[in-house]
């Protein structure tokens, strides 16, 4: 880091210098540099966890969706499949009607 190394080689220049203060000072602002540092590293792994998080339950809610369109259109399918086996018996009993209304029909002219 810039900072830290700035602030390490203002310390060295204090201590060659004799000025014990200054170093001291200075070395103190580094320690809270590194402190400083050391939280902004948490943070930026914290954000990631979570990010990583998001984008898990991101994943988990497109997969249920996913499989929720997929079982309605199965479901939509079978009313189709079922609708379409009803209008089949429905056109056969039409067509036994019709049959038993002609044979009427010839019956009732003998």
């Amino acid at each position: 880091n810039v900072a830290l190394s700035a602030l390490a080689e203002a310390e060295a220049v204090g201590n060659q210098s004799g000025d014990l203060e200054m170093a001291m000072e200075i070395r103190a602002s580094r320690k809270h540099e590194e402190v400083a540092l050391a939280a902004a590293k948490r943070a930026a792994e914290l954000c990631a966890r979570e990010r990583e998080e998001a984008l898990q339950a991101r994943k988990g809610l497109q997969e249920r969706v996913a499989e929720a369109l997929r079982s309605e259109k199965d479901a939509r399918d079978s009313v189709l499949g079922s609708l379409e086996e009803a209008l089949g018996v429905a056109e056969e009993l039409r067509g036994e009607c019709l049959r038993l209304r002609e044979k009427s029909s010839a019956a009732a002219k003998w």
